[in-house]
């Protein structure tokens, strides 16, 4: 992965680096300064169990996680230094801390980290308890522990506030990039040549990418402060540009279900042209305004390429009022009209919600304080909370998470007594090898262990050839390994093979610190890593596994009932006098990141071995058609946003989506269950006078079409709440008809939890 200089010093990880040495550095040299250079350690390794949690997120919530930390790591310092000189203790208690930290670990991104620095504390735990011999020695050792915790949380505090507005800016960044991606990807969609099935697989990669860095957002900005209110502020401009964001994710995701549409109906070279030049243009925008927040571009840069974006958008309306004006004559033109009409529409949102978001940077617009409430920001936040009803789901054998909290603790309890047992030092690096190789999915798990053991091997040799060169005492010694700490968490996400090679000569130079024996330690630093690994490659594999096609019924069913969810509030609100934005954006929101889980458990099976895979031509079908079912809803849900006065009041369409609602939660019961749905006679019936219906409206439109009379706007809402619920109907038989009888549905359970 390349990466520049300025790229390398702005990035999330490097910041993060350079946060984690300040915060350890600073009782280090001090208390070194004062002559007590191993207090001065303890404490400094005390922060280190808390600086692994300070990552860019809501500070409750980063306190909450911290203080997790601060309370189990010197709990586990304790008990292990306590437990370590007698055996028949000391083993029960690691397989016991390693298994319930392994079994957290997966439930969230957050608790990983708290599980990460937990397994960390075991491992320095050993290595400092054979040097305990007081019980007095291994409580002040903890207290120092928990100064250096305490003293980091306090750091982290301060310093949340000072980075704050630019990790914003850095997260909201990364979202135009992601964006940029779909559209830049969405533009094969107006080739004629191309596979689209394949087509919109990427697209629904694409779509879970960015619902990620979504989250990622809200994880910042949703719970601190009133940012609303504070609309002169950079982070209150920034929530609403945020917003606005989102918006026109939404708004180009209808977009694309509605090109893809066309293409049924008619190839037409212009019109195609012009909407794929205009996509581009929108994807170069959103690149020009990621550059203008990083410092790159002014704004002033964007008014030729916005000024080229109208032009076009003036000639793809000039080409279908043309078109209109031979709807009566011809019939056919009129489905080609009323085909690429939505698309106009949705392109002058997009194009809307753009110069909206232009205004915000320059300080133009006007906040619309309806589009985010106040009172709505914990609606958004993200979900990254320990249920127990969850964690009960899986104290099954039938789990993944606990098959896996079982494979580290085996694997990783083999690594420590085979070391034993050959009578080499330091067996805790073997036991944290494991524990830091193995992970829930297979290709992370395969991939993290060929790069641990390389990057451990090149490190010992760097570490070894700085050793022989500077024959370092305690000052050079820390400011090595501070250095190396730097650099393992610099790279620790962007490449894990030169992070491993950061954090060997961190533990080795650290050894050197504390006056140990270099060679030996080097030595047994790279043996014990290699055993563990070699340990490891047969228990990715053989130890009791897990292949991600057992989960997919969960992962398919939780995206069916969150886009239903969302179908059920868009109607709920088509029918009230006064919309509840608020409710379809977080079931908007529920949706897009069920239908994100849904995906990448998908991308997780294709990275397996192929014998495990299963049908993958089955699972890519419900990909697609649970991708387009969510962008039907967004198409309704758009209309919604952009007729706010429309009220649903003819009965017959209340009826047709009452019976589409229940269709499709039919549909989920079949899946969920394991059953078959029978075509009834009423549903038959139901069909007919859909269809019916759909050709009425179709002629009416056609035959009024030559002016925008009140009866012709009627008409043409009636048609597309028609067209797109026939739409859903033949999209959810696809679904149904695909999962029916299916081997792996039939193997799987909705009832453990994995969201």
């Amino acid at each position: 992965m390349k990466i520049n200089l300025r790229e390398f010093l702005r990035s999330e990880d490097t910041e993060f680096g350079f946060r984690v040495i300040l915060g350890g550095g600073i009782p280090l040299f001090l208390l070194t300064f004062l002559g007590f250079p191993r207090e001065g350690l303890m404490v400094m390794i005390g922060s280190t169990f808390i600086s692994g949690i300070d990552i860019p997120a809501e500070l409750p919530r980063k306190l909450r996680l911290m203080s997790y930390s601060l309370i189990s790591t010197p709990l586990v310092f304790i008990m292990i230094s306590l437990a370590h000189p007698y055996p028949v203790l000391l083993y029960p208690l690691l397989a016991g801390f390693i298994f319930v930290f392994s079994f957290l670990a997966p439930f969230s991104f957050h608790f990983g980290k708290v599980a990460f620095m937990s397994n960390l504390a075991i491992m320095l735990s050993l290595g400092f308890a054979a040097n305990l011999s007081e019980i007095s020695e291994i409580f002040r050792s903890a207290g120092l522990l928990f100064s250096g915790g305490l003293w980091y949380i306090a750091f982290a505090s301060l310093m949340h506030f000072i980075q704050r507005p630019v990790q914003v800016t850095r997260r909201i960044s990364s979202v135009l990039h992601y964006t940029t991606g779909y559209f830049k990807a969405r533009s094969a969609l107006f080739s004629p040549n191309e596979d689209y099935e394949q087509l919109l697989l990427d697209l629904a990669k694409k779509q879970a990418e960015l619902t990620d860095a979504h989250e990622k957002v809200r994880a910042m900005l949703m719970r601190d402060f009133d940012y609303s209110r504070q609309t002169n502020s950079r982070l209150g401009r920034m929530l609403h540009f945020f917003a606005a964001l989102v918006d026109l994710f939404d708004e180009a995701l209808a977009t694309s279900w509605r090109i893809q549409a066309t293409s049924d109906v008619s190839e037409n070279p212009l019109l195609r042209k012009i909407l794929c030049d205009i996509n581009n243009s929108i994807a170069r925008i959103l690149t020009n305004l990621e550059n203008h927040l990083n410092k790159e571009l002014s704004l002033n840069e964007l008014e030729e390429l916005r000024h080229d974006v109208r032009s076009m958008t003036t000639e793809l309306e000039a080409e279908l009022t043309t078109m209109r004006t031979e709807v009566q004559a011809n019939n056919k033109a009129g489905d080609h009209y009323h085909a690429y009409k939505p698309i106009q529409i949705y392109i002058q949102e997009q194009m809307n919600t753009l110069e909206y978001m232009i205004g915000i940077l320059e300080g133009t617009s006007t906040i619309d304080h309806t589009n985010l409430k106040a009172k709505d920001l914990p609606h958004f936040e993200t979900k990254d909370q320990l249920r127990l009803e969850q964690m009960r789901s899986h104290l099954t054998f039938r789990s993944g998470y606990f098959r896996y909290a079982l494979r580290v603790m085996v694997t990783a309890m083999t690594a420590y007594f085979a070391v034993l047992l050959l009578g080499f030092q330091n067996p805790n690096w073997g036991l944290f090898t494991v524990l830091v190789i193995l992970k829930p999915g297979y290709r992370v798990s395969r991939k993290r262990l060929v790069l641990r053991v390389a990057g451990t091997a090149i490190g010992v040799v760097v570490a070894y050839a700085l050793f022989m060169v500077f024959h370092p005492g305690h000052l050079i010694s820390s400011v090595i390994f501070l250095a190396a700490f730097f650099g393992g968490f610099a790279f620790m996400t962007r490449n894990y093979a030169i992070a491993s090679v950061f954090f060997t000569m961190y533990i080795l130079f650290l050894y050197v610190f504390l006056d140990r024996n270099f060679e030996m330690s080097a030595f047994f630093r790279f043996t014990n890593t290699l055993l563990a690994a070699i340990i490891s490659i047969f228990s990715i594999r053989l130890l009791f596994p897990y292949w991600e096609n057992n989960s997919i019924k969960y992962y398919l069913t939780n995206s069916m009932r969150a886009t239903k969810n969302y179908l059920q509030v868009i109607y709920r609100e088509l029918k009230a006098q006064d919309m509840n934005l608020m409710a379809y954006k977080v079931a908007r929101k529920d949706a897009q990141l069920a239908m994100g889980e849904f995906t990448h458990a998908y991308q997780r099976i294709l990275a397996e071995p192929k014998s495990k895979q299963g049908n993958i031509g089955e699972l890519s079908s419900w990909v697609l058609n649970a991708s387009s079912i969510l962008a039907v809803c967004s198409n309704i849900g758009l209309f919604l946003r952009r007729e706010p006065d429309y009220i649903l009041g003819q009965h017959y369409l209340q009826e047709y989506f009452d019976w589409i609602i229940e269709f499709y939660g039919d549909v989920v019961y079949a899946v969920e269950h394991h059953t078959t749905i029978s075509t009834t006679d009423q549903m038959k019936s139901v069909l007919h006078d859909l269809k019916e219906d759909h050709e009425r409206l179709n002629e009416d439109i056609n035959r009024l079409a030559s002016g925008y009379t009140e009866i012709y706007i009627a008409r043409v809402h009636e048609y597309f709440l028609i067209h797109e619920i026939l739409t859903l109907y033949h999209l959810i038989e696809r679904l149904r008809a695909s999962t029916e009888d299916s081997p792996v549905l039939a193997e799987g359970s909705v009832h453990i939890e994995y969201s």
